[in-house]
């Protein structure tokens, strides 16, 4: 084993420092024992893992074996379980899928507890072409055919720590040979020949065939592709910054804002590549980001109905709002902070402001003459309102959208409407409706907050007194 390349793939493409400890995944393999005992002889601060799946009934006397062979060698093994049977029945994830989602956060999350600088996998070059070889079989873009990275950073467990795999260019034929040369004994996992998972049968009979009839270094081939990929990819990727930062209106917890008018200019190959960045980071199992995936998200730019989800891929949709698109993971509402929400009513005191949420807050100023010079017209800016004072007859309150309510919206002379229906004229999207904040006096609405004054509290002529309500988004009068 070449000892000098692999350090210098450490150190200058995974980007790590001997002096911090690595979290390395230790199935009991040989190819996770020989990575682990190869950074240990490297000189890394090494914290061994294991995952048990309990997939098999010897896995849990398998991980204490693992343990004890650990022990032996001044190494204690930090250990995880979970039923990924259960998991992947409760997700509709098949096995392959929830196995690694499930070892993926226990990796983490111990990485995160022991602070060390990153998560490191024993992906070898036979790894990477059997990957490559899933992702034709699928259906793949570049990004497809590019494999496996040296370094994945960010990435969907964690934005700082990265996923690191230094032996991506070492066959497994060498990791066995080193496993000999160093009397290290792995373990067997009988699933490895189990031919109902797919990563099993290209290894076990797709490969074999494809070396026996149509050429005997296919393997070899396939990874010259795929580093010949991975060069292009990564040159696309630089140019293609510059674009995400003009079309990525704005990124959160579990979600992303596209401006949609700009997404639609964009050539399809460009959409393929900023939506395929957006997925990856929303998708626990990346490997389920196929062509066809990335296609039904570029063609959901094409809807025309405001509000209407589209799943993408499990746990996954988008839908277009106000000339956005959100790409969003299924059940986190983060995005909503796009729009001011309030959970309890609250007296809004003159020359104070109410939070609405995170990112939002409304104020009030104190009674002032009311400016000659103001238009008696539709406001400009939705996100103010000018009200006449005298035509108050109690405190303002802000709260949330009561069921049935009924608005009069300035210009309607006096007529009502349904909240509701307001709301689905405005385009308002319905995960937001019932948490938006409204401005009321004796529970009549005096205004919506970005939207509109209601008619009755609108300045007239003969307007003496006045007060200026605000909406505001960090700070920043909108």
């Amino acid at each position: 084993m070449d000892f000098k390349r692999i350090s210098h793939i450490l150190n200058k493409v995974c980007l790590l420092n001997p002096g911090n400890p690595v979290l390395v995944g230790v199935s009991g393999g040989p190819d996770s024992l020989a990575l682990f005992h190869i950074l240990k002889s490297i000189g890394y601060t090494v914290i061994p893992a294991h995952f048990d799946h309990l997939l098999r009934p010897g896995s849990t006397r398998d991980a204490e074996t693992l343990e004890d062979m650990l022990s032996k060698m001044g190494y204690p093994l930090v250990r995880g379980t979970e039923n990924v049977g259960d998991f992947a029945s409760s997700q509709g994830l098949n096995i392959e899928e929830a196995a690694r989602i499930l070892r993926y956060r226990f990796l983490f999350d111990q990485a995160r507890q022991y602070n060390a600088q990153a998560v490191v996998t024993a992906h070898t070059a036979d790894d990477q072409v059997e990957t490559v070889l899933m992702h034709i079989l699928r259906g793949s873009g570049p990004t497809g055919l590019a494999g496996i990275s040296y370094r994945q950073t960010p990435n969907v467990w964690d934005t700082a720590i990265p996923l690191v795999r230094p032996l991506l260019d070492v066959w497994r034929a060498e990791i066995l040979d080193y496993c000999r040369e160093n009397t290290l004994t792995p373990l067997i996992d009988e699933t490895n020949a189990d031919t109902r998972y797919l990563r099993n049968r290209i290894r076990n009979q797709l490969i074999p065939e494809l070396e026996k009839s149509y050429n005997p270094q296919v393997k070899t081939a396939i990874l010259r592709l795929s580093r010949t990929i991975q060069d292009e990819v990564e040159i696309v990727n630089k140019s293609i910054e510059d674009l995400w930062q003009l079309c990525c209106a704005e990124t959160g917890n579990g979600y992303f804002w596209f401006n949609l008018d700009l997404l639609r200019m964009q050539p399809a190959s460009v959409q393929r590549q900023l939506l395929h960045r957006a997925l990856k980071s929303l998708v626990e199992d990346e490997e389920q980001i196929g062509y066809d995936v990335v296609q039904r998200t570029v063609d959901s730019l094409s809807q025309t109905t405001q509000g209407r989800e589209i799943q993408l891929i499990e746990g996954v949709f988008s839908t277009v709002i106000e000339n956005k698109l959100l790409i969003c993971r299924a059940g986190r509402n983060e995005w909503l902070e796009m729009y001011p929400q309030i959970r309890s009513a609250e007296i809004l005191d003159k020359g104070k402001s109410v939070s609405l949420g995170e990112k939002w807050s409304i104020q009030i100023s104190h009674p002032q003459t009311c400016p000659a010079e103001f238009s008696m017209k539709f406001p400009a800016d939705p996100h103010q309102a000018l009200i006449d004072a005298d035509k108050l007859k109690g405190p303002l309150v802000v709260r949330n959208v009561l069921p049935g309510e009924r608005f009069q919206p300035y210009g309607m002379d006096g007529r009502s409407i349904k909240l509701s229906d307001y709301f689905i004229n405005e385009r308002l999207p319905s995960r937001a409706r019932s948490a938006y904040p409204v401005v009321v006096c004796e529970n009549e609405i005096v205004w919506i907050p970005g939207y509109r004054l209601a008619h009755p509290f609108r300045i007239t002529r003969g307007t003496k007194i006045c007060l200026l309500l605000q909406l505001t988004r960090n700070q920043t009068v909108l």
